[in-house]
């Protein structure tokens, strides 16, 4: 290495280093579940130094190419002056190439701090007036993206133009351009085959966290509704209840068609024995029958490498702590933040995905639709896709925060609404409620446009035709309205939560005698009808019912019994005082960072401390709802109190009749109790109390 060589190196790495120690000096440390990362350092970088330093010398890598990118601009600048200028000023030539190189990265920095605000919100004031107006008027991240494209591309050409092809860190500087280009610029290249015909068809089942019925039935918000109707058969059901309005949980019953109470998955943090124990279920069955599986997602996805299922493809985030870390460590670095977001910061900093603020839906249809194309040449395929952005804190990237935004909105809420443990109705002012909702639908319609784009790809590639569709959601959302905050999973009153879309879009060759289902039906439902559809079945019976009975003409005449009522439970409460109704009469216990803990050295995941696991399920609110009623029972230090909604006539849940109609709330009662008595027959019913025996 020559001596100008070793004098540039030395420079480079002394650089970088001194912007990674600044950047951590400056940067206030990230959390993990409300405890300071910083405080965490001792234990973490203990137990997991290989993925503390692998992180680290992936963040330095991409900061010492990027300060030899400065260099390139430093030599082309020193040649431009030599060649055109024939004079020689040193402190002109490094102002010159110094205001270049800041100017391209700070083009590239406004551009992906428009792209996901989300992200970079914490590190500049993107909340104040002025630059709030700004974005939700006029600003396009896509401008500043091609002025520092432009920018980066100079001193390239005018290298080559001068021949001067083995200049100092010229590669390198190909490979940063190449890089950043990616960004937002990366496209597939996928050719169109002959769809083959197979015996069973493609299943894709489509969830979308938090999404209500209301905002599915809005084409203004969600039009892929509209465009797969379109492109085939579909039947819609009108009254689909989840079992537990939690991801984790609500999924457990999708997949398995088991109640929450039998497959054990009762909350958002289960141990490694009832993930591991799960049992057979959606995937397995048709993964043993031929089909190659499946499942792509964003951040609230990091349940399902949790679950003891054989996925042959998973492209989704983790929750493990080893993850936590290396996405807390990326974070503390923000002078990288345009390379991490970038096509090619994807793929070398994946637990970015862990992240809210960088939910991107067509991330997830982009990936899906290329490996579903691929693979369905060989084998029938099952794809679940699984969107995050409609979930709190619904950051939506552009132009889908602004779409539906009030463009005079000065408040806290510009960007995203992240979730508090002490939150309170009286916190928000009406500007501020409907800034959150706006967020929310323009959340809900970056899914949509991205699955629209996704199911016309699929459908030009013949693929649709032999294909079963579903879209669903895990649960709905509360946006604050009558009195109940934003959120899901702490109560069971109104219809915002409990009751969500469900539609299933079926082959070609199918034929129905209906297009919309008006009878109650559930979470669990929905494995034994794709099992059906797919001319499979589970090998035991599961509480959920094959629905297909309902729709298939060749199936009008069937026997098979159909469900009136449909059951539902909280999940855990996070918080002891968030402001909720619910906290005024329920069975206590610690709030969320005093329940869990780290499985250290075991699965390295966060888990529930077991200790706890009785008295969390007895605490819970449980429902029967009936097509007219919905019956909730309510565990409290007093005894139970039985609350009665009329759905048709109260429909957001404001007058309790249950002392009004003690007959429906017998009946019903007898319902839920009949239901725990026969899959929880280990416990006992005393004086209404559901009691949970260790």
């Amino acid at each position: 290495m020559s001596a100008t060589k070793k004098k540039y190196f030395i420079w480079v790495t002394l650089i970088s280093l001194g912007l990674l120690i600044l950047q951590a000096l400056l940067r206030k440390s990230p959390e993990l579940l409300g405890q300071d990362f910083g405080d965490l350092n001792k234990l973490v970088i203990k137990m997991y130094p290989i993925t503390a330093a692998k992180e680290l010398g992936k963040i330095f890598g991409l900061t010492w190419l990027s300060v030899c990118y400065y260099f390139v601009f430093y030599s082309a600048v020193k040649r431009f002056f030599l060649v055109f200028l024939r004079s020689y000023e040193p402190m002109k030539i490094v102002a010159l190439s110094i205001g270049l190189f800041l100017g391209t990265w700070i083009l590239f920095y406004l551009g992906s701090a428009l792209y996901y605000p989300a992200l970079f919100e914490s590190l500049f004031p993107l909340n104040s007036p002025t630059f709030s107006h700004i974005t939700l008027r006029w600003a396009n991240p896509n401008v500043f993206y091609f002025l520092g494209i432009i920018i980066l591309l100079l001193p390239l050409v005018f290298l080559i133009y001068e021949k001067r092809r083995k200049n100092v860190s010229l590669s390198l500087l190909i490979l940063l351009s190449l890089f950043i280009l990616g960004h937002q610029l990366y496209k597939r290249n996928l050719t169109s085959t002959p769809e083959k015909t197979f015996l069973r068809p493609h299943i894709i089942l489509i969830a979308i966290d938090s999404l209500r019925f209301d905002r599915f039935n809005n084409p203004n918000i969600f039009s892929a509704k509209d465009t797969l109707s379109s492109l085939g058969k579909t039947v819609e059901f009108k009254d689909h209840i989840v079992g537990i309005p939690r991801t984790f949980p609500s999924w457990g019953e999708i997949l398995s068609g088991r109640y929450a109470m039998t497959n054990h998955l009762r909350h958002m943090f289960p141990n490694f024995k009832d993930r591991f124990f799960f049992g057979d279920n959606l995937v397995s069955v048709l993964k043993n029958a031929g089909y190659n599986t499946s499942v792509f997602s964003d951040f609230a996805g990091d349940i399902f490498p949790r679950f003891d299922i054989a996925f042959d493809k998973i492209n989704t985030p983790n929750m493990t702590i080893d993850s936590l870390i290396a996405m807390n460590i990326d974070l503390l670095f923000p002078l990288t933040y345009p390379w991490l977001v970038s096509s090619g910061g994807q793929f070398l900093f994946p637990d970015l995905k862990s992240n809210p603020a960088f939910a991107d839906p067509s991330v997830i249809t982009t990936n899906a639709e290329k490996y579903i194309l691929t693979q369905s040449k060989d084998s029938p395929v099952f794809s679940i896709l699984f969107f995050s952005t409609a979930h709190f804190p619904y950051a939506a990237p552009y132009p889908y925060y602004q779409k539906f935004a009030h463009h005079d909105y000065e408040g806290r809420f510009t960007f995203q609404k992240n979730p508090s443990l002490n939150q309170k109705n009286n916190e928000y002012s009406p500007a501020d409620i409907s800034q959150i909702r706006s967020l929310y639908d323009g959340a809900i319609n970056s899914i949509s446009e991205s699955l629209e784009s996704f199911f016309t790809n699929l459908d030009h590639q013949g693929i649709l035709k032999n294909s079963i569709v579903i879209i669903t959601a895990d649960h709905g959302e509360d946006l604050l309205e009558e009195g109940y905050l934003h959120g899901h999973g702490e109560h069971l009153r109104g219809e915002n939560v409990l009751k969500v879309p469900f539609l299933i879009k079926l082959p070609d060759a199918e034929a129905i005698n209906t297009t919309q289902v008006s009878s109650i039906t559930r979470s669990i439902d929905i494995a034994p009808t794709i099992l059906k559809l797919a001319h499979l079945k589970f090998a035991d019976q599961r509480e959920g019912h094959d629905l297909s009975h309902i729709f298939l003409t060749k199936e009008e005449n069937s026997t098979t019994l159909r469900q009136d009522f449909a059951y539902s439970e909280t999940g855990l409460w996070f918080s002891n005082n968030d402001g909720g109704f619910y906290q005024k009469e329920r069975l206590r216990y610690p709030n969320i960072t005093g329940l869990l803990k780290y499985d250290l050295g075991g699965s390295s995941e966060i888990v529930l401390d077991p200790t706890f696991e009785t008295r969390t399920n007895a605490a819970k609110h449980r429902s029967i709802t009936s097509p007219e009623f919905r019956l909730i029972y309510v565990p409290t230090k007093r005894g139970i109190a039985w609350e009665l909604f009329n759905r048709q006539n109260d429909p957001s849940f404001q007058h309790n009749i249950a002392s009004e109609h003690p007959e429906i709330v017998a009946s019903l009662k007898e319902k839920l109790f009949s239901l725990i008595k026969k899959y929880e027959p280990e416990h006992s019913i005393i004086n209404d109390f559901v009691v949970y025996h260790d």
